[in-house]
């Protein structure tokens, strides 16, 4: 019964759709729409920038007509741990079509604790301009505690601590999505947990998530697992641990182990998940 509804369904929608006009209209393609694990193949018509209607042989009369025959077509891609940040606002490179050759619409900067701490002037930027991808910004932790403290080793003050959170609500009100950090990085690494705590729970208020280059990668991996997770339990905010591996290779195969654990903070109900890419080797810099 369920499936003939939804047959019905899907028949008054592409009647409905009968001799309406799109800008666009992809024919023929294997659809991928990102919820059902089987492609099917069809049409979509496209008006204004929104799709307006698929199905097979769509009766639109459109602009553009385009043959997608033995081509995938599917919602773009979302690369989560991007560090344009400079790249995405530069006259030479805000188009980002390398990353749009790669099915890319949407990269989140930020990440690693490093990157604008104004999101509403790092936004209009951006928007002055345009860009070739959307942008999801997160507040990088480690230059608002530089903006505060600069580069001391130290704990912040009644006074700075309040001040980085003032900054870390305007971030979150402004746009950001959440709050990273760079926890092997200057001066990132100077905080504490409870500190993290503390800015984590403003993130938190305005529903962000918090992701995190953890502390160690090594043979502190699972401690660092843990903290970020205490810091995602204590703040009530999803965690998302960037570039999950184990260092090392006398470490090779802890990232199991991790995974266990993570496995099991997830059984109990905490929002826990994690990045990877697939090759041996990293990245920095120092």
């Amino acid at each position: 019964m369920m499936m003939l509804r939804s047959a019905i369904l899907l028949l008054i929608i592409v009647s409905q759709c009968d001799g309406q006009s799109a800008d666009t209209l992809l024919t023929n393609a294997l659809i991928y729409d990102g919820v059902a694990i089987e492609p099917v193949k069809g049409d979509v018509a496209i008006k204004d920038g929104k799709i307006i209607a698929i199905g097979e042989s769509l009766p639109h009369a459109a602009k553009l007509e385009i043959d997608c025959t033995g081509k995938v077509l599917c919602p773009g891609f979302i690369d989560l741990h991007n560090h344009s940040d400079r790249q995405i606002i530069s006259g030479a490179t805000r188009a980002n079509v390398n990353y749009l050759l790669q099915g890319c619409t949407t990269v989140v900067t930020g990440n690693c604790g490093s990157g604008p701490v104004d999101v509403a002037k790092y936004y209009k930027q951006i928007d002055s301009a345009g860009a070739g991808t959307n942008i999801a910004h997160l507040l990088p932790q480690g230059g608002l505690r530089l903006e505060v403290l600069g580069s001391e080793r130290r704990k912040p003050t009644a006074a700075e601590l309040t001040k980085m959170l003032e900054l870390a609500n305007k971030a979150m009100h402004d746009g950001a999505w959440g709050m990273s950090t760079g926890l092997i990085y200057v001066p990132s690494s100077y905080a504490d947990t409870e500190e993290l705590v503390a800015i984590a729970k403003v993130v938190s208020k305005h529903h962000g998530i918090y992701a995190s280059h953890i502390r160690g990668e090594g043979g502190g991996l699972l401690d660092s697992v843990q903290e970020a997770m205490d810091i995602g339990k204590e703040a009530n905010l999803p965690v998302h641990i960037s570039h999950f591996k184990s260092s090392g290779q006398s470490n090779w195969g802890l990232v199991r182990v991790a995974v266990k654990v993570i496995e099991e903070a997830r059984k109990k109900g905490q929002i826990v998940t994690a990045d990877q890419y697939p090759y041996r080797a990293s990245s920095t810099s120092l």
